[in-house]
């Protein structure tokens, strides 16, 4: 009998050599459950006397306890008992094969489980090193708050959050994390989001000039000027010398039509960073919209000299050479903007306005079509091509395009754009505007800004050969188009 206590211990050791190797992941987790009912707490000492009576070794039955848990047993001898017991006694052999078959089966267990974890941490340690390599990618971009952001550029910030939110809980993000966060949060247009974590970098750091700038742009795509101008001028407290900063206000005032204001904040950005190319392209813009086109052509030329790969700098110098009438001029601007980007639909939009004026209408209208297959669904060369059919005459041809666009038109102004041509290519025909009328009064009492110009329409009408009746609801229809534009910059102010 001694001998086979003796063998039963030697076997017990064993199996608590194989779980040493586990030791340290079991300690982590929680090893005692408590009792879900009082009954089986009242059972547990009746079938603990019964199987030590069955072992015939305490020391057995100790070994065991240790090795499955006190818990575990309950269930354990809950099960042989009330189980195997509903039509004979099991004898001892039985029970131990029920034993061992339950702790085989708790080793597998065990065993299954820390592969689990083990294969858990191996994944989470890809996982983190893919993150650290997006990070550090991220970290030698030259990223600006307002300069274009490449798109490969964009394509590593996207990869970045994805990689973020896999390895790390939202209170674990560092300065850093939360920087480029909001800038792929602002590439996808989540502005709202972007704003929260600029916020919650500033809670980390409140002296970090860069989490303002970067809140001000995210407030000034929502059109929150006001807090705008109020982030960037915190940044600029904070560092004097945030070039990029005073290049951001100086965007906002221009959209505020507040140009001078602008001006003045691109011409410090200029002191700062005299390399600076879109803070030239910029001030263009400011001048342009000012009407000092010789010196918004001159930043235009200083923009295209720093960075001759920018696309906006030779399509915004040649709208200024549009406005000064300079056609050839434009056009070989925005010839020179397409053969850099081929798929720039605006230039192919402002280059069949230059064949417009230029009366080679045959070009304009290549090059309208051509906008519209690259962009199929931007309302905003539909538009213009429906403007071009009505200065030609042709209103039958621009009725035909109105149906498509207000079919895609994604945007309150362009769906309000092409209610106004509407109603003004009906008026032409002297067909029934009422119902077209209605649906435009509907679509301008909603918050949007169209920038429409009115320059070709109100020239074609000075010369068009219609009824006075028909010029005068046109000119009504300019009038509160005009009128909504100038309520809408007032509210946006």
């Amino acid at each position: 009998m001694a001998e086979q206590n003796f063998a039963k211990e030697v076997d017990v050791k064993v199996l608590e050599e194989r779980l040493n190797g586990f030791q340290a992941v079991l300690n982590a987790q929680k090893e005692a459950i408590t009792d879900k009912t009082t009954d089986i707490e009242k059972q547990i000492c009746i079938y603990i006397n019964f199987f030590k009576f069955l072992c015939g070794s305490i020391s057995f039955l100790l070994a065991i306890i240790s090795f499955l848990g006190y818990q575990n047993l309950k269930s354990l001898i809950k099960e042989v008992i009330e189980k195997q017991t509903e039509h004979h006694m099991p004898n001892e052999q039985q029970i131990k094969e029920l034993m061992q078959k339950k702790i085989d089966e708790n080793v597998n267990a065990f065993t299954n489980e820390l592969k689990k974890i083990k294969e858990n941490e191996v994944e989470k340690q890809k996982e983190f090193t893919s993150y650290q390599t997006f990070l550090d990618k991220l970290k030698n971009k030259n990223i600006d708050g307002f300069k274009p952001i490449e798109k490969d550029t964009v394509s590593l910030l996207d990869r970045f959050k994805e990689k973020l939110e896999k390895t790390k809980k939202e209170g674990e993000y560092t300065l850093g994390d939360r920087f480029f966060k909001a800038l792929a949060e602002r590439e996808n247009k989540k502005y709202t989001d972007a704003v929260d974590a600029c916020t919650r970098a500033i809670e980390l750091d409140p002296k970090d000039a860069s989490a303002y700038n970067n809140r001000g742009n995210a407030y000034s795509d929502l059109k929150r000027y006001d807090e705008a101008i109020r982030d960037y001028g915190k940044a600029i407290e904070l560092d004097p010398k945030y070039a990029s900063a005073y290049n951001n206000r100086g965007s906002v005032y221009s959209n505020l039509t507040e140009y001078y204001k602008a001006i003045r904040d691109y011409d410090k950005a200029i002191e700062l960073d005299p390399k600076y190319a879109s803070v030239y392209n910029n001030r263009g813009n400011a001048y342009r919209l000012s009407k000092e086109y010789d010196k918004a052509i001159r930043d235009y030329g200083e923009a295209i000299k720093l960075n001759p790969k920018d696309t906006s700098a030779y399509s915004n110098r040649g709208d200024a050479y549009i406005d000064l009438k300079e056609y050839d001029k434009a056009i070989r601007d925005f010839d020179k903007a397409i053969e850099l980007d081929p798929k720039d639909a605006s230039a192919r939009d402002y280059t069949s306005s230059a064949y417009r004026y230029l009366k080679e209408y045959d070009k304009a209208i290549q090059d309208f079509y051509k906008a519209i297959e690259l962009h199929p669904e931007d309302a905003k060369p539909y538009n213009n091509l429906t403007e071009f059919y009505i200065i030609q005459n042709q209103y039958e041809n621009a009725l035909a395009i109105i149906p498509k666009t207000l079919k895609i038109a994604g945007e309150r102004k362009d769906r309000a754009i092409a209610l106004y041509l509407q109603c003004v290519a009906l008026a032409a025909l002297g067909r029934d505007v009422k119902e077209a009328g209605q649906k435009l009064e509907a679509a301008l009492k909603e918050d949007f800004f169209s920038g429409w110009s009115f320059e070709s329409l109100e020239s074609w009408l000075a010369s068009a050969p219609l009824s006075q009746d028909k010029k005068n609801y046109i000119t009504q229809k300019n009038g509160q188009l005009k009128d909504h534009q100038k309520r809408q910059k007032k509210k946006d102010q």
